[in-house]
């Protein structure tokens, strides 16, 4: 009797933390879910398609295109008010979702640029000094979300510094919408 109750409890145990597990969705796996929706704006990089444009090369820096392996953006724009209206609910559902998906202690979060309503973070993944992933969460409550996730190994946090230095961010307001538009020229 004893033995039963020992193997239901170990049983219950062992269900409860799988559960438990399986409940922390990552980054990865968001994108997954959410990249076939119609409204979803979804891409896919290889790195051998940016590294030949010499001005997108200049502005990231040689030394982490050489790192990076995939480029994965996605996003939920929210491109006029009819668009706006109907995907609203949904805008903040997913922002608020993907805000707890980056809670996890995964995710170390590098720096962060504008507002709660309007701006990006940025998000890397892995050892000290070595990072496997970067993840940039832009949002704007008037245009919407998008992620972008970076692939690579052992990219240096001073590259992806250097990067966004690089990058013209001299306008007081980030508009996501032109990002969005501009990362798939």
């Amino acid at each position: 009797m004893k033995r039963q109750v020992f193997i239901w409890i170990s049983l219950a145990l062992t269900t409860g933390l799988f559960l438990a597990c399986s409940n922390q969705q990552s980054i990865q796996e968001f994108i997954i879910q959410e990249q076939d929706k119609p409204e979803i704006w979804s891409l896919d990089l290889s790195t051998q398609l940016i590294a030949d444009q010499n001005e997108v090369t200049e502005q990231i820096g040689q030394d982490l295109i050489k790192k990076v392996r995939k480029i994965n953006l996605i996003a939920l724009p929210l491109k006029d008010s009819i668009v706006k209206t109907s995907l609203f609910d949904k805008y903040s559902a997913d922002n608020q979702h993907i805000k707890e998906i980056l809670k996890n202690d995964k995710y170390q979060e590098l720096f962060r640029f504008g507002k709660v309503s309007q701006g990006f973070r940025v998000y890397s993944v892995g050892k000290g000094e070595q990072l496997d992933e970067i993840i940039i969460f832009g949002n704007d409550h008037d245009a919407g979300w998008m992620i972008i996730r970076i692939l690579g190994d052992d990219m240096q946090p001073q590259d992806i510094v250097k990067a966004f230095q690089n990058m013209d961010l001299s306008e007081t307001d980030f508009n996501i919408d032109d990002f969005i538009k501009g990362s798939l020229k």
